[in-house]
């Protein structure tokens, strides 16, 4: 049976911040899921695999994951141990600068050589630890600023790690969804596309993402509504412009997936989960 230490761990009204080691984790998965909030994972120890939207990233030491709000992601460990620091937050809270101009492609950095990046993190122990309590949630919001700032300084000095494709048919298949998410008619059209069996293509996405094509496609369409209502629209307004033919099926699979109706949306903060 697994277990765990937590060296450290911190809320506030943007973040959700922890530091852990797991133990007996070897061949542990976590299952494809999404976030409504931004994630920074820096694995401190160990041996995991990351895998994003037809993405495969074998990590190691000092390696950090930036996965967006509604990225579907899975992590497979494959050490004993599994340190890592985790950061859920919602970024837009923070001044746009530090969030936006990350590269839109960028999944994971290795950053082994920028000892000062990895100093934040520990930052965040000491002060979260030792630290004045009634200023501590300015301290984390900077230093969690100060991370994102140097993860651009990574991105730009091509730090970033390379990926394997899951499998070529996944990849190309969630590159047509991204690209035509509103417009796509369906799984046989996707299909049409890559000159596969509805069956086949099915058996790939449960195999690799732990999803069906049907799912994937209503998952990202949900994200993207979700996205627009939180910017001010109506749901009434926007539905059809995410994919949706009538507004009935589009509240019952806005309930099921986020579990409260869009007209709730407003007066919502965005859900800090770590997993």
């Amino acid at each position: 049976m697994s277990r765990s230490e937590i060296y450290s761990t911190y809320k506030n009204s943007i973040l959700f911040y922890e530091h852990r080691t797991s133990y007996d984790v070897e061949n542990t998965i976590i299952d494809a899921h999404t976030h409504e909030s931004y994630e920074i994972i820096l694995l401190k120890e160990g041996k995991i695999k990351y895998s994003v939207e037809g993405k495969n990233y074998k990590l190691k030491k000092n390696s950090i994951i930036f996965t967006r709000p509604h990225q579907i992601h899975s992590i497979k460990v494959g050490s004993n141990e599994y340190e890592r620091y985790n950061i859920a937050a919602d970024f837009t809270k923070l001044p746009a600068s530090f969030y936006n101009e990350i590269p839109a492609d960028l999944d994971v950095i290795n950053c082994d050589g920028n000892r000062y990046l990895l100093s934040v993190f520990e930052q965040l122990d000491y002060y979260l630890n030792n630290g004045d309590r009634q200023n501590i949630d300015i301290i984390v919001n900077n230093l969690i600023m100060e991370i994102l700032y140097n993860m651009n300084i990574e991105a730009g000095q091509y730090h970033r790690q390379n990926f394997v494709s899951i499998n070529p048919i996944i990849e190309a298949a969630t590159l047509y969804i991204e690209q035509n998410l509103t417009t796509v008619e369906g799984v046989e059209e996707i299909c049409n596309k890559l000159f596969i069996t509805k069956s086949h293509l099915h058996h790939l996405f449960t195999k690799h993402l732990q999803t069906s094509p049907k799912q994937y496609i209503t998952a990202k369409r949900l994200g993207l509504a979700q996205n627009k209502i939180r910017a001010g629209a109506k749901a009434t307004d926007i539905y059809q412009g995410c994919g949706f033919n009538d507004y009935t099926t589009f509240f019952r699979n806005y309930v099921k997936h986020f579990g409260y109706s869009p007209s709730s949306e407003a007066e919502r903060e965005v859900k800090l989960e770590i997993k």
